[in-house]
């Protein structure tokens, strides 16, 4: 795996086509990520500059734009992802070919996104008509980049709400849900923003405890005939 971080990017490296992909992308993590948020107090993305002071955002592209080739460079950058950075502030970010498929890429987000949940690491996909609004204004669109890519980070506590997407069955946003509760339960209790860490905590568990009901009612439906078919033979 090719990786390289804003201080060590050596263009005498790399393709010509990521090249460019690279120098189109950059100003969006340097300028527009550590712009002030128009919707909001703040800035566009809090973790950002520490990021780039500390020398953790990372960049990466696969060796191929087949499908198999992508799901490993994924696996792979989750591994270092967990070795570099941990805890830590950071992002990888994997930049890919200006016409690869939209559609393979939400594919290969949406099969890798498990995993990434699983090591507390929010898997996120940015293109170029992303319509994906703020949460903070349905009128603006800042998950839009110049050419596609996915993004891996450190999951935090505002990002419960991306942990039910419709396209995700009852028992994978279990497993979200379960996995988010293991990062930041026994944080909250610890934070000086304690209350509303608990809160969150506390929101993510009724969340949670409602998807294993509906877990339950949905094997309770598909185990019922069957065990009434057995029952008859037997």
């Amino acid at each position: 795996m090719e990786i390289w971080s804003l201080e060590t990017y050596d263009p005498n490296t790399m393709p010509g086509w990521v090249k460019s992909h690279y120098e189109g992308i950059r100003p969006y993590i340097t300028e527009f990520l550590t712009s002030k948020h128009p919707h909001r107090n703040g800035i566009m993305c809090p973790f950002v500059p520490k990021a780039i002071s500390e020398g953790t955002i990372y960049f990466t592209f696969p060796p191929s734009t087949e499908y198999k080739a992508v799901n490993i460079l994924v696996g792979e950058c989750i591994s270092f992802f967990n070795k570099k950075i941990g805890t830590d502030n950071g992002a990888i970010i994997i930049i890919f070919p200006e016409n690869f498929s939209i559609p393979e890429l939400l594919s290969i987000h949406i099969q890798n996104k498990v995993k990434c949940i699983k090591s507390f690491i929010m898997l996120g996909i940015l293109y170029e008509n992303n319509s994906a609004p703020s949460l903070h204004s349905d009128d603006y669109y800042p998950l839009r980049t110049p050419t596609p890519t996915l993004v891996l980070r450190n999951i935090t506590s505002s990002d419960l709400i991306f942990l039910e997407p419709d396209h995700y069955s009852p028992i994978t946003k279990t497993i979200f849900l379960t996995a988010y509760i293991r990062k930041f339960r026994s944080k909250a209790k610890k934070s000086k923003f304690a209350s509303n860490q608990v809160e969150i905590a506390r929101l993510a568990r009724r969340k949670q405890i409602i998807l294993i009901t509906k877990n339950l009612a949905i094997l309770t439906a598909i185990l019922t005939p069957l065990l009434a078919l057995a029952a008859h033979w037997l």
